[in-house]
């Protein structure tokens, strides 16, 4: 029987910063009994394209089966501004004056995505960053965001170059003076 299917790519920026992008399908289980786990065989145009290995899938939900490293995405993410400003600042309080030094660092980062294909393409990327950054630009917006990742789902067009670009900052204060 037949199930919805929807081919996707994932990158992962942070763990693989040179790609490649990994080729997914997501299938969902549109009966009303679970799929065991197991092999299945997949179809396309009553040809047959490869076996897989199915995870248990309970009925009414999606399936994500990894095809693999996929060549079909040119990815690669730079580090493409650093900068790192020191302050040293006196603060009083009501125990008196103290002097700390505050670091602000800045991290830039572009992410490039290429199409090789002829047709149009889903692609998930997902890039993390420390819990301590504040946002400063992000073009295009992610999707989704936490704490500490960034998502984006675009839809690439046949041969279409596109990139990512998002620069956060950190600020961190260290005492001079002994006193916190």
């Amino acid at each position: 029987e037949e199930s919805p299917l929807v081919r996707i790519y994932t990158w992962d920026a942070y763990n693989d910063e040179e790609g490649p992008a990994v080729e997914e399908i997501r299938a969902n289980n549109t009966l009303i009994n679970p799929w065991p786990t197991g092999k299945a065989w997949l179809y396309r145009n009553d040809e047959y394209v490869s076996t897989i290995e199915m995870p248990y899938t309970p009925a009414g939900t999606n399936a994500s089966i990894v095809v693999g490293p996929s060549a079909d995405l040119k990815v690669e993410s730079n580090l493409f501004d650093y900068n790192i400003t020191e302050n040293i600042k006196v603060i009083g309080s009501a125990g008196g004056n103290h002097t700390v030094k505050e670091t602000i660092e800045a991290w830039t980062y572009n992410l490039k995505i290429k199409s090789n294909l002829d047709r149009p393409a889903n692609l998930e990327v997902t890039d993390s960053i420390p819990r301590e950054a504040v946002i400063l630009t992000v073009s295009p917006q992610p999707d989704e965001s936490t704490a500490t990742s960034l998502k984006w789902k675009l839809q690439l067009l046949p041969r279409q170059k596109t990139a990512i670009n998002y620069t956060y900052q950190v600020t961190t204060t260290e005492s001079l003076d002994g006193k916190n």
